[in-house]
């Protein structure tokens, strides 16, 4: 679903291409990608913090903040691997020698501290309504924004394909987090592959027995003959039909679960 619109310029300076900006975690300065919807500058509205993948704020993250853009959101992609360098990007085919690093330096409390972060970043913009901020991950990303939706006062929470919240993963410095969905409070949306053999489906149903044992508002989905990754048009695990229908139920479930309206 490629739907980026031309670039233009915002009064108050803003350009409707991606900006940067700085946002401070605990551990020093990181880059958020920001990038603004057409229309009045002076209007505030929805934002949502989109988390990466283990590759960095690549062009396919980048490609994201923009779909939310043209729907009318506000967009912020943090660099989550800001303590190993600024801009870092990896290519799909390297995650094992260059990616896993990476996530091996990681930990929740530092997951937590970026999104938490990014979150503070996105009241401070103009035109962003401090209420209907929510957080939407891919894969490492999805696993942070449940993470965030767990312990921050996030308006709604999506997960793509977010892997490792119901078992340690050997060279992971993520913890699970099954036991922690108890304490969302807001909306979340789950979606899954049902061809991900790094996801399989039992525990698929221990999250969602996790949310339901517990009376978490949650919708989860489980897209037919999609492999991890299915949404992202730049792997071979490219699904354009559930990605499609991907795209069309997350637009749909943020207008529909009371928190994130236009």
């Amino acid at each position: 679903m490629r739907c980026a619109k031309a670039c233009g310029s915002l009064a108050g300076g803003y350009d409707l291409s991606m900006k940067k900006m700085t946002a401070q975690t605990q551990d020093g300065p990181m880059v958020v990608h920001v990038t603004l919807p057409e229309g009045d500058p002076s209007q505030k509205r929805p934002a949502m913090i989109v988390l990466q993948e283990a590759f960095g704020v690549n062009s396919h993250i980048r490609h994201v903040c923009q779909i939310f853009a043209d729907h009318g959101y506000v967009a912020l992609a943090p660099e989550l691997f800001h303590r190993s360098g600024a801009g870092i990007e990896i290519a799909y085919t390297e995650f094992m020698e260059k990616g896993r690093p990476l996530m091996a330096d990681l930990s929740n409390e530092r997951l937590l501290d970026d999104v938490k972060a990014t979150l503070n970043l996105a009241k401070t913009l103009p035109q962003v309504d401090p209420q209907k901020v929510g957080a939407i991950g891919y894969c490492m990303g999805g696993f942070a924004a449940m993470l965030g939706a767990t312990h921050l006062p996030l308006a709604a929470g999506i997960s793509f394909y977010g892997g490792g919240m119901t078992k340690v993963r050997p060279g992971i410095g993520l913890r699970p987090i099954l036991s922690d969905l108890a304490k969302i409070k807001c909306p979340v949306l789950l979606g899954w592959g049902e061809l991900d053999h790094g996801i399989p489906p039992e525990e698929i149903d221990h999250i969602s027995q996790e949310l339901k044992q517990n009376g978490v508002n949650a919708m989860v989905i489980t897209y037919p003959n999609a492999h991890h990754g299915f949404i992202c048009d730049e792997r071979s695990a490219f699904n354009p039909q559930m990605a499609e229908k991907a795209w069309k139920d997350t637009f749909k479930w943020l207008h529909d679960c009371g928190r994130m309206a236009l």
